[in-house]
């Protein structure tokens, strides 16, 4: 079941001790005797998944993250559901300090191979990424440094995707009730107390978003997932 935060109307730090980074395709031998532009022009007259994969793992490693990241969208648009380009996509994001974007592209790596280890070292190291900025931002908005509703709301989804509730909570309350985002805070409190397994709170400020947007799909999914949180406990 998908978990969705709204933001607004949108919708690498390593661990030593784990092994975190990108999977190869499954053509054989990407390594010393693999030129880059060989592997370009293979690409070019073979635009193949694996060997986009390849190619992405090239520019990775001499330090091309934007030419990483092309080529293994490419491989992501061949094979959508295959796990690899996401958990590559997340390293590749990691590797540029793009933390609260790798881990939603880990998640979903997650969701194509739940016991993808790889992938699961990758969303950890981007977590562990993510902490001091999310800390930051929550220190900004005690100081009154941060107002703006949409601010407020982007804050909030720092600390919810380390797994910060409590504070994921304080900083969304402070969006008002008639303000534009009024409704996307109450939907994604609810995303919090779902997660923290206390769902009659869920059910109390999903059915405030839902009162404002009653045709929402993001809220709408998200009542799908408290009632599938009920039906497992």
């Amino acid at each position: 079941m998908k978990k969705w935060l709204v933001r607004g109307g949108l919708s690498v730090c390593c661990l030593s001790i784990l092994a975190v980074g990108c999977t190869r395709g499954s053509s054989p031998g990407v390594g010393s005797k693999d030129s880059l532009a060989q592997k370009e022009a293979e690409a070019r007259r073979q635009p193949s998944f694996e060997n986009l994969i390849d190619l992405g793992l090239l520019y990775s490693k001499a330090n091309r993250s934007r030419e990483a990241l092309e080529s293994y969208e490419k491989a992501k648009a061949l094979k959508p559901e295959h796990p690899i380009p996401w958990n590559n996509i997340c390293a590749e994001q990691n590797k540029m300090g793009r933390y609260l974007e790798a881990i939603v592209t880990c998640g979903r790596a997650l969701e194509l191979a739940p016991s993808m280890e790889l992938a699961k070292n990758n969303l950890q190291a981007a977590k562990v990424g993510l902490k001091p900025m999310a800390q930051e931002r929550l220190t900004a908005v005690r100081n009154g440094h941060v107002t703006d509703s949409q601010a407020l709301i982007d804050a909030g989804m720092l600390l919810y995707h380390v797994e910060r509730f409590d504070d994921a909570l304080e900083i969304w309350s402070r969006v008002k009730r008639g303000d534009t985002h009024y409704a996307n805070a109450q939907n994604n409190i609810a995303s919090s107390y779902i997660r923290m397994r206390k769902f009659d709170l869920a059910e109390k400020f999903l059915k405030a978003a839902l009162e404002i947007q009653p045709s929402n799909a993001h809220f709408l999914n998200n009542r799908n997932w408290l009632e599938s949180e009920r039906a497992a406990r």
